[in-house]
């Protein structure tokens, strides 16, 4: 398969390049309360890599208040910026 180079889609992330590596799929490990932070399996439901995830949340602060709902096991897709895993999706109040 023939490389493409490096894709750059949001300031320092970049997909085919590696600063943390490509964008992930990561499954919810336990449905989230107070805050922006929820924790995920990389790859894998229940056995990838365990890491915290920062969401970004228009108008509210805390997950459980937010749309879309996160519960365990949801599917979200991540990636690592500066030693930090972001969610691509947006959050936003109910």
């Amino acid at each position: 398969m023939a490389e493409l180079g490096p894709t750059t889609i949001f300031g320092d992330l970049i997909i085919n390049g590696s600063i943390g590596g490509a964008i992930r799929v990561a499954f919810v490990k336990t449905t989230p309360t107070t805050g922006n932070e929820v924790v995920v399996y990389l790859d894998v439901d229940t056995t990838g890599e365990e890491v915290t995830v920062t969401c970004s949340i228009v108008d509210e602060t805390d997950l459980d208040a937010s749309t879309p709902t996160l519960t365990d096991g949801d599917t979200i897709f991540v990636g690592k910026i500066g030693g930090t895993w972001y969610c691509l999706s947006l959050f936003y109040a109910t």
